[in-house]
């Protein structure tokens, strides 16, 4: 939010002083050794930091602050001879020519981020349409068929169809690179939306409590179609129809990885849940081994699970 000329500005005076410290640092050890060398590293820094005027500004000051400080005769700009005045001269034709590449390359970086931000989007609103056809198309057959299991079922692969959408969609929207993802804003944000597309009319609450954890994009699909999963699971069958309850998610990050737990507060697990192997469990198996965890039931009266994430 700061003007882009005080971003400068303060990258400029940083990098000269990182100059200034390394100069101090060095003339322990070798006094007046490199007058010029540690004048190059703190302009490309600043070019890259903050573009070619901050890079060039660097330049010109530390170089002539070294010339001045370090450059025999010290404390004065006198050239004593041909040879020198030529080193100077190729000091800053030399450094005006580095800033001029390393912003050139920063440019073109800035360039293909940009298109591939772009590329990034297009795919996003393709897939997302993709989705959509295909929750028309299992709705438009649920609503076709006679058969009441039928039905049901195809209005099941409708309902996990749209939480495996709802999971992609916050996937760009949780802050992060192209190859990772904080999985805290992220369980946040897919919160949220599962809150607002409640199957309870908001009598039950969805609470979230997750730490940043860093994880790949991939890995973060899975575990958010594992959340919805259970989530939507929670609010159809863990509370009577007309009661008020809570489903919390809590992620914590402990040594080696992370642990994410959704509970409950409803009637529990069915007796022989365990014992299940219907199309959900079969689905959620293979969501675990795509987010590369284990899941757990965890004891106690209400329904509570537990995934166990690895670094």
């Amino acid at each position: 939010m700061a003007p882009r000329w005080s971003i400068e500005l303060g990258v400029t005076l940083m990098c000269i002083g990182l100059s200034g410290l390394a100069r101090v640092v060095l003339d322990q050890f070798a006094p007046g050794a490199l007058p010029f060398g540690l004048v190059y590293p703190v302009a490309l820094l600043a070019t890259l930091l903050a573009g070619w005027r901050a890079g060039l500004a660097t330049l010109i000051v530390a170089g002539v602050g070294a010339w001045y400080f370090v450059l025999p005769p010290r404390f004065s700009f006198a050239l004593t001879d041909h040879l020198m005045a030529v080193n100077v001269g190729a000091f800053f034709v030399s450094g005006a020519v580095e800033v001029a590449l390393a912003a050139i390359m920063m440019a073109e970086l800035q360039a293909r981020l940009a298109e591939r931000d772009l590329l990034l989007r297009e795919v996003d609103h393709r897939v997302k349409n993709n989705f959509q056809m295909v929750v028309s198309l299992l709705e438009l057959q649920a609503f076709k068929a006679e058969d009441p299991a039928l039905k049901a079922g195809l209005a099941d692969a409708a309902r996990r169809v749209i939480g495996v959408a709802r999971a992609h969609r916050r996937l760009y929207s949780a802050g992060a690179s192209s190859e990772s993802i904080d999985l805290g804003a992220y369980l946040g944000a897919l919160c949220e939306d599962l809150d607002d597309a409640g199957l309870t009319a908001g009598a039950i609450a969805i609470l979230c409590e997750a730490e940043p954890f860093h994880i790949s994009r991939d890995r973060a699909v899975a575990i958010g179609a594992i959340v919805n999963e259970l989530v939507t699971n929670a609010q159809k069958h863990a509370f009577v129809p007309g009661d008020s309850g809570e489903i919390r998610i809590v992620l914590r990050v402990e040594t080696g990885g992370a642990a994410l737990t959704v509970s409950d507060n409803g009637c529990g697990l069915p007796d022989d849940y365990q014992s299940r192997s219907g199309l959900g469990h079969r689905l959620m198996s293979g969501l675990v081994r795509q987010a590369e965890a284990s899941l757990t039931t965890n004891p106690g009266p209400s329904a509570s699970f537990t995934l166990k994430l690895t670094v």
